[in-house]
């Protein structure tokens, strides 16, 4: 019976070693999810800022053009 109480505690140990890990793995996930997250946006805005350029400098020219 001793032999079966110090296997069952080893177990639960070496679940809690596992949980632990995958709490910690878990919280790596979510860092990196959301670093992913921040340089997205700040891709789309970088790209958003090209459109909005483009178009100003398209509308620039269409309207210069048009006076001349």
């Amino acid at each position: 019976m001793p032999e079966q109480n110090n296997q069952t505690i080893s177990d639960r140990l070496s679940m809690r070693r596992i949980d632990s890990r995958f709490e910690e793995l878990g919280q790596q996930i979510v860092a990196h999810d959301n670093c992913a997250y921040r340089d997205f946006k700040r891709l789309a805005g970088m790209i958003l800022a090209g459109f909005a350029i483009l178009l100003a400098a398209v509308l620039a020219g269409g309207h210069a053009g048009g006076k001349g």
